[in-house]
């Protein structure tokens, strides 16, 4: 499991691996509770910027003072290996928060 928080993570991937679920944990003092607050997920190249991921629902879930987030890796996703960034966007009756960026890295396949 990825952890976007103060430090940068990388997350890594399977080149033409969908169908699985990949899950984050947010932490963020300001944000307090997530509680009717929407996810969803981007993810650029980090070569040309062309965004493979874009503004993705993910599914939000409260665990203690945490917030679990998941995405599904949808077919065409990740069909190329490479390093990404990817962002989770937070909106609540208008407002915005953009949790901090982490690298996500397709591994090529093998078969």
């Amino acid at each position: 499991m990825a952890t976007p928080s103060r430090r940068r993570r990388i997350m890594y991937i399977k080149q033409g691996n969908y169908g699985m679920t990949r899950g984050f944990r947010l932490v963020g003092k300001d944000r307090g509770s997530a509680a009717g607050f929407s996810a969803t997920i981007t993810v650029k190249s980090v070569v040309d910027e062309t965004v493979i991921v874009d503004a993705q629902t993910c599914t939000t879930t409260l665990s203690g003072s945490d917030t679990l987030v998941a995405y599904t890796v949808q077919d065409g996703d990740f069909d190329t290996a490479g390093d990404y960034t990817a962002e989770i966007t937070w909106t609540k009756s208008g407002y915005v928060e953009d949790c901090k960026t982490f690298q996500v890295e397709v591994i090529p396949s093998v078969s």
